[in-house]
């Protein structure tokens, strides 16, 4: 029994498996007729399994052939639920139901959803989208939104636009104004060496953007940065976007009166393998698991990551707003200040508090 293998595999072979348990043993007195291992994986086959490998020195007590005499083996687990008496469902998005049975994390998510339980939502995935021009039908703009994240391009998982373009762009239509946290860009890689010589230069100075048209303009810029320094931009980026829109568009040009660093590309193309889109379906959530924001801020829009108000509903204070202000604690002429506030442009932090200490006092 000494220096037994624990296999879980979906098939009878342990090597398309994952190991679970293996017994090193350095005293026979610390090896256990009976054992109890666990074991937190998803699999068909609980393969058993040893071996005395000619040329490998063993511990004394270990036998000479390896051979099994099991008696019993039980395999407890939950099917398609976790916890102690598998009572709780494994979260809707988990692939097949299948979730760890301690945490309820799911091992893999449905198309389309990502996280430990599946449940942050790719609001670009499958949806229509649209590219600047094409270099083939095999590499259309969908190829970016359809769920592969191989970064090769003769697999036909990116989406290329045509070459020698003194401007590219793509864009997916969401299909309605969401509320955006943060955007997941996969560029054609083919291997490191060939991103660094090759890709990254035509990748390298795009922009991104959230906006309620097709034609975004400068307000609706979420990211852009004039690369210089070596491996940047990397061939996969995250980038934080708080912002509502319907379309999101990236865009690169190489305009032929610029100057730019000597590592870009002569000419304006796109390849991209996936971009996601991560945030809620309505303007009036937050966070992973889109919770409404308090209703007393100002038209329920609240911050995407933490849900606090922006500002507040007249009588309430607080982050989240929901700290109810007594009408005595007003300062005389309240009213009158916030309607002032709120029907001018912008205020510097000087010009508020000398306006709050002119209608207190």
């Amino acid at each position: 029994m000494a220096g037994f293998f624990v296999y879980v595999s979906n098939t009878t072979s342990k090597g398309d498996g994952y190991l679970c348990y293996h017994d090193e043993s350095t005293d026979q007195n610390m090896l256990s007729l009976d054992q109890h291992i666990n074991c937190s994986l998803q699999g068909r086959y609980v393969i058993y399994y040893n071996e005395r490998s000619q040329g490998v020195v063993y511990p004394r007590f270990y036998s000479k052939y390896a051979y099994n005499e099991l008696c019993e083996m039980e395999v407890y687990g939950c099917n398609g639920t976790f916890g102690d008496d598998c009572i709780y469902p494994c979260p809707t998005n988990c692939l097949e139901r299948r979730c760890d049975t301690d945490t309820g994390h799911c091992f893999r998510c449905v198309p389309g959803y990502k996280g430990p339980i599946c449940n942050q939502e790719n609001l670009a995935f499958g949806r229509l989208s649209n590219q600047s021009s094409i270099y083939s039908a095999l590499w259309g703009a969908a190829k970016a939104v359809d769920g592969d994240k191989r970064q090769e391009f003769f697999s036909s998982a990116c989406a290329k636009t045509d070459v020698g373009k003194e401007t590219a762009s793509w864009n997916v239509d969401l299909g309605k104004i969401m509320s955006i946290h943060h955007v997941d860009i996969y560029y054609r890689k083919e291997s490191d060496s060939e991103y660094e010589s090759t890709y990254r230069g035509f990748f390298a100075g795009f922009s991104l953007y959230i906006s309620n048209s097709t034609n975004p303009d400068s307000e609706s810029l979420c990211y852009h940065r004039l690369q210089n320094g070596t491996n940047s931009p990397p061939s996969v980026m995250s980038i934080q976007c708080e912002m509502i829109g319907r379309y999101v568009t990236i865009y690169n040009e190489r305009l032929p009166e610029q100057t730019y660093p000597e590592y870009y590309s002569s000419t304006a193309e796109l390849e991209l393998c996936e971009v996601e889109v991560y945030g809620c379906q309505g303007i009036s959530q937050y966070g992973d698991y889109c919770l409404t924001c308090p209703s007393t801020c100002p038209d329920a829009r609240c911050n995407m990551s933490t849900g606090s108000c922006f500002q507040c509903l007249d009588g309430f204070t607080g982050d989240n707003c929901t700290e109810s202000m007594s009408k005595k604690s007003w300062p005389r002429g309240y009213k009158t200040f916030l309607s002032t506030f709120s029907h001018s442009k912008s205020y510097s932090v000087l010009q508020i508090v000398l306006l709050y200490f002119h209608v207190k006092y």
